[in-house]
């Protein structure tokens, strides 16, 4: 596996690949650069970023050829649409990295759509690949801005060669059912990415959960109710449970979370890490991984395979999720961790009362029986990798 990662310095013709990212701070757009990089495409980027970038990962961004086109924020889909084609002339006018790339990786519908109208204006023949991995709530909404954006998708996605997914309900539940689109596709979880050689970690001893259990939430801190619900337990059953958050909580989130941890003791906010370097330390820390996410309830929450279900499988971290969503079916599939039902206001506070240390270090030993692939996204990358230098043949 490795050596068919590692890329081939004495090949005279690498593969171009341009992405074109709807955020550039977010860790899954680095980790797609480096992987396709590591797999020996020659890579480089357009795209837009939100602010929230770190020194770190600003330095890797700089290492690639790119283009940056300015700033967007989150779930405001009139000023990203607006940023989108207001840049269209910039890229057909001054293509620069658009001049001939033979692959166009492309996340989110506005950038589709807007890299569909560049190709067509520049008359390029590059191969199309749109990446799904996330279904925001505007694109399954009844209003006239869900169906303008499911529509313009629509029609791109007639025109794309290649579909990836990071969770199959998300071909299954919407692009095949509700977009009808019935081209090829590829599932690319969201699985975790140290790079090409023998992984840099190193499993580490699980915790011994034997006072209080840590619960830790790491991500994208964007859910109010998740937010709620660990101040309800850090409260009613303090005795028992602590909670650490990290990562970078959204703009209208940042007063009542810094109202929650004021109050409860048992509730730290550690501030931003970067992935994957900072992922062994952190998850050393907790006894338990928060896994709920209510932001897109019914949709994307349901739909979604989130990276804290890897990252936490990895390091032997059992999870809880909730249950009928493919997070649930996921841990109830591998034992690696708990799916409880609503109403969780009820069955969070049950749970904490009852669940032993020896529970907890027996879904570990789960976790620890199961192969390594099962988190790591390397052999994943080489089947892709296949796939897409066919396209280009």
């Amino acid at each position: 596996m490795v050596a068919s990662m590692t890329p081939d310095r004495n090949d005279p013709r690498r593969t171009t690949l341009l992405f074109f990212a709807h955020n550039a701070d977010e860790a899954r757009f680095l980790k797609r650069l480096l992987s396709f990089r590591d797999l020996g495409f020659s890579v480089s980027w357009v795209g837009y970023d939100r602010g929230r970038g770190s020194p770190a990962s600003d330095k890797l961004l700089g290492q690639f050829p790119h283009m940056r086109l300015g700033r967007t924020f989150d779930e405001n889909y009139i000023q990203r649409a607006w940023v989108c084609f207001s840049t269209l002339g910039r890229l057909v006018l001054k293509p620069g990295l658009l001049r001939a790339p033979e692959l166009l990786y492309c996340t989110n519908v506005e950038n589709l759509a807007v890299m569909m109208l560049a190709r067509y204006l520049r008359g390029l023949r590059g191969k199309v690949i749109y990446e799904v991995a996330d279904i925001q709530p505007a694109m399954v909404g009844s209003g006239v801005v869900g169906r303008l954006l499911r529509f313009v998708e629509r029609l791109c996605l007639r025109h794309i060669d290649l579909l990836v997914v990071t969770s199959p309900a998300y071909l299954d539940e919407f692009l095949q059912k509700r977009q009808r689109y019935d081209g090829p596709s590829f599932l690319l979880e969201n699985k975790v990415y140290f790079g090409p050689e023998t992984p840099k970690y190193k499993p580490l001893p699980n915790r011994i959960p034997e006072g209080p259990l840590t619960v830790g939430l790491f991500g994208n801190i964007k859910c109010e109710r998740s937010l709620k619900l660990i101040g309800l337990v850090a409260r009613a059953v303090r005795e028992k449970v602590s909670f650490i958050l990290r990562g970078y909580p959204l703009e209208d989130l940042k007063a009542a979370l810094e109202q929650l941890v004021s109050d409860n003791p048992n509730i730290r906010f550690l501030g931003p890490y970067s992935s994957p370097d900072d992922l062994p330390g952190i998850y050393s820390e907790v006894d338990l991984c928060w896994g709920f996410d209510f932001r897109a309830a019914g949709g994307n929450s349901k739909w979604c395979l989130a990276n804290r279900i890897y990252e936490a499988g990895l390091f032997g971290v059992p999870l809880l999720v909730e249950a009928e969503t493919m997070g649930g079916k996921y841990v109830e599939r591998l034992r690696s961790g708990w799916s409880l039902r609503e109403p969780l206001e009820e069955t969070l506070l049950e749970f904490f009362k009852k669940v032993a240390p020896a529970e907890v270090r027996e879904r570990q030993k789960c976790i620890r029986g199961l192969p390594a692939t099962t988190f790591l996204l390397n052999q994943d990358l080489v089947r892709l990798k296949d796939i897409l230098q066919d396209l280009v043949i």
